[in-house]
């Protein structure tokens, strides 16, 4: 979350999917996502942070009406 101290790590091995699924976040709330690539000769410095909100309940009903 933007504005708490609070990291999760999640890890993929040997994976060369260029995606990830982010599960159990609060609705309307700030996020900044960091990549970093770990391999037998080291780590990769962080990406550029991906900062985004999710919406409110009342934007994901509104987004599956027609």
């Amino acid at each position: 979350k933007k504005d708490v101290r609070m990291l999760r790590f999640i890890q993929e091995v040997n994976t060369t999917t260029r995606s990830c699924a982010l599960w159990d976040l609060e609705e309307d709330t700030e996020y900044i996502v960091h990549v970093q690539s770990i391999s037998m000769s080291g780590t990769s410095p962080l990406s550029e942070p991906v900062l985004f909100r999710t919406p409110k309940e009342s934007e994901k009903l509104a987004s599956k009406s027609p």
